[in-house]
């Protein structure tokens, strides 16, 4: 699978999440939907950064539309750590709010404008390369997590 169909599947699991978490009632599940949402975010946020936007940002043509991106990363890790650190209930529930809406905005904005660009300049060949290597990181990352729980139990 190539790159963008990674990073686009990750985008229909967190707004699946996203859903989720607004469904919720109570701060615990509110908080459980944030933890998952955000292992997702990193997941993502660590392919396209380490892995995509690396080779995407040699291309003149697409550079300032990756830095916008990461700044735009930036700013999300930014603000999830503020809010991993709120224990006020009512306003971990607005501020998540606003995370929700922000994740959202993220996916739309990939899918409808950097993936689109990045899929007419990048050969499908090297967008496959890239996939591979994602897929190849989050294996040993899985691999990793499991030996660690394997040694915990």
């Amino acid at each position: 699978m190539d790159a963008l169909h990674i990073l686009t599947d990750d985008h229909q699991r967190m707004r699946q999440l996203v859903e989720n978490t607004r469904l919720q009632d109570l701060p615990p599940e509110k908080r459980a939907g944030f933890d998952q949402l955000v292992r997702n975010l990193k997941d993502h946020f660590t392919a396209a950064e380490n892995l995509l936007y690396p080779e995407v940002a040699r291309l003149h043509e697409l550079r300032p539309a990756v830095t916008a991106e990461l700044e735009i990363h930036d700013r999300m890790k930014r603000f999830v750590k503020r809010l991993a650190k709120n224990r006020d209930d009512r306003e971990f529930s607005n501020q998540l709010e606003k995370l929700l809406h922000r994740v959202e905005a993220l996916c739309d904005r990939e899918e409808n404008n950097l993936f689109p660009q990045i899929w007419h300049q990048l050969p499908h060949l090297q967008l496959l390369q890239i996939g591979m290597l994602i897929q190849r990181h989050r294996n040993a990352v899985d691999q990793e997590a499991s030996a660690r729980d394997a040694a915990g139990a």
